[in-house]
């Protein structure tokens, strides 16, 4: 037979501590507002950011992606759609990007005097 669930509670609450420490059980220690309030003085010189270097690139400070250690201010940009060095572009002059040259009339031969930086193959362009 289960026990009625009002007496399993009242039995439970019979044993908690009165706020005016009463009751049975273990009186919980006094309450102070001001203890509890109080902060301790920040000794440690740092500089108040408490962000953290999720991924222990050594940036916090415009790390656009702080869960990958390869993405960061200053990474080198690559062709992966991704923006690699947080500068807020895509690709944009990626170290890795093609020189594409302009075919006019898509022969599958560029103009050398035209070349362009891409990751992709522009539209009415080839590699020459």
């Amino acid at each position: 037979m289960r026990p009625h669930p009002v007496l399993l509670l009242a039995a439970l609450l019979g044993c908690a501590t009165a706020p005016d420490g009463g009751g049975a059980g273990v009186d919980a220690p006094a309450f102070d507002a001001a203890v509890a309030d109080s902060d301790p003085p920040d000794t440690d010189a740092d500089t108040g950011d408490e962000r953290l270097d999720m991924d222990a690139d050594g940036y916090v400070e415009g790390d656009c992606a702080e869960t990958d250690a390869a993405i960061h201010p200053g990474a080198a940009e690559v062709c992966n759609g991704l923006d690699d060095d947080c500068d807020g572009t895509i690709d944009a002059d990626a170290a890795d990007a093609r020189t594409w040259f302009a075919d006019a009339d898509d022969d599958a031969y560029g103009d050398e005097s035209r070349p362009v930086l891409a990751c992709w193959q522009p539209a009415d362009h080839s590699l020459l």
